[in-house]
Parts: structure tokens; C-alpha cells; sequence
């Protein structure tokens, strides 16, 4: 039998059309997966932005307190009064300190220290990570130009969390819609109604869709929704899919 609908229509009619799940269980093939992950890709754009809004948040709190510091002959100056401290909050992230007077990471109780020629950053019950500054070259680092590294960085680092985060989120969808497949067997069972594996997968994948959409929704509105809800809802369409699946369905819409 010719399917009625096709993928383009799920967005949509996933939502409220028992035609569409019947349509998919009894006369669509295959899993659905590619659909899955085409939707993973289009509901995980948002976070972009919202990964660009927590890194500007973030660095602002650092890129106003960076001094002007010039790098030269193997040693750094740093034009403000010393010891020099950028804060977060009540701690102490990096202690500045030219002068000699501050030599050890002890000294400073700070997660970092810069000397003349020496950074030294703190590891949790570790030695502190030690780099030598003499070899840093010749620049020098203000506001303003640690602001434009910081945004030539984000250029590839959005990106790439982009692409972890949706592998990520793949992986975790693929087994979550093998797992359902399973449970609307289960739920066949319990309503007498006609799915096998291959059609649970399906239908797990299409109820998957609302949820999605409805959490992208929220993103961008700047809300959430609980993990636990999100998946008692998928939960429900995917009782309500199988529900739905009585007999195959007839050619007219």
C-alpha cells in the first residue's frame, strides 16, 4: 500500500494526527532514523547562540579586568599597581605580580599567578602547571585585543561544539529510540494492537518529534523542560501512537 504521508508532514501532524501513526506503522518502511537525526540537527542550532550567550557572559567578567600588559625581551610589564588580581566572585582566578615581591602559587592563594617571566596555574592536589614566558615572542594584550582573540576563538569553537553536541545527542537518541521500539511492543501488548519492532521504531522516533520541537521551542524562549517530563511526554505519544494503531488504515484520508 502507498504510504499517505511522508516526513515533511511529521513536524506538524505528529502532534495530534492518529492518521499519521497509523499511516507509519502499517504502511511505512524502515526505522526513521535518518529523520531522527535530521531533526536532532535542526533542534540543536539554538544552542549555538545560546553557547555564544554564556562564553560573552563569562569573558566579560574577565576581559574588563585584564590590564595592559607588554610582552618583551622574555619578560612581561604590566601597566597597573601590583600585585594585580582578576577575581570571580570572592576567589582570586589570576594574581598579577611583576615585581618579585609574589614568587609561589602558595604565595599568591590564587587558581593562577603570572610573575615576570613565569605563569603558574593550579591543579586540584597536583603541582601547578608551569609555563616559561620568555618564549612568548613580542606583543602586547589589552582589553580590546584579548576581546577580538576571543571572538576569532569562537569561530571554531561554536562550531565545534555544535558537532559534539550533536553526536552526542545521536548517539543518545539512536539507543533511547531503540529502547522505546522495545517498549511499544509492550505497549502493543497492553492494547491489542498490531506493532511489531520495526513499526515501534518508527513511531518511537515520530513520538520523539513533539517533545523536540517543544523543548527548541522553550530554548529559544529562554525556558526548559525537565528531563523527567520530556520524557513522560514522549512517553505518552508513544502510548498514543501505539493506541492508534487499530487496523491498517483505509486509502482515504
Amino acid at each position: 500500500m502507498k504510504r499517505q504521508y511522508t516526513i515533511w508532514h511529521l513536524p506538524l501532524l505528529s502532534f495530534y494526527s492518529k492518521r499519521l501513526y497509523r499511516d507509519i506503522s502499517f504502511r511505512w518502511k524502515g526505522t526513521n532514523l535518518g529523520f531522527l537525526c535530521l531533526l536532532l540537527a535542526l533542534c540543536l542550532l539554538p544552542t549555538i547562540r545560546e553557547a555564544n550567550r554564556i562564553i560573552d557572559r563569562h569573558a566579560a567578567i574577565y576581559l574588563m579586568q585584564i590590564p595592559q600588559m607588554q610582552f618583551s625581551n622574555g619578560r612581561v610589564s604590566v601597566d597597573a599597581p601590583q600585585p594585580y588580581s582578576i577575581i570571580d566572585g570572592n576567589r582570586t582566578m589570576l594574581l598579577i605580580d611583576t615585581t618579585g615581591q609574589i614568587n609561589t602559587l602558595a604565595a599568591a592563594d590564587a587558581s593562577a599567578l603570572m610573575t615576570a617571566t613565569t605563569l603558574y596555574i593550579g591543579q586540584n592536589g597536583k603541582d601547578p602547571l608551569v609555563y616559561d614566558l620568555s618564549a612568548a615572542g613580542e606583543f602586547m594584550l589589552n582589553q580590546e585585543i584579548a576581546a577580538e582573540f576571543l571572538e576569532r576563538m569562537k569561530r571554531f569553537l561554536l562550531p565545534a561544539y555544535y558537532v559534539v553536541a550533536l553526536l552526542f545527542a545521536t548517539v543518545l537518541f539512536l539507543l533511547a529510540a531503540l529502547l522505546c521500539g522495545a517498549i511499544a511492543l509492550l505497549f502493543g501488548q497492553i492494547q491489542k494492537r498490531q506493532v511489531d519492532y520495526p513499526a515501534g521504531l518508527r513511531l518511537a522516533v515520530t513520538a520523539f518529534t513533539p517533545p523536540l520541537i517543544l523543548a527548541t521551542l522553550f530554548q529559544a524562549a529562554g525556558l526548559s523542560i525537565p528531563v523527567p517530563l520530556y520524557l513522560l511526554l514522549a512517553l505518552a505519544y508513544l502510548y498514543l501512537a501505539v493506541g492508534s494503531c487499530r487496523k491498517a488504515p483505509s486509502n482515504t484520508l
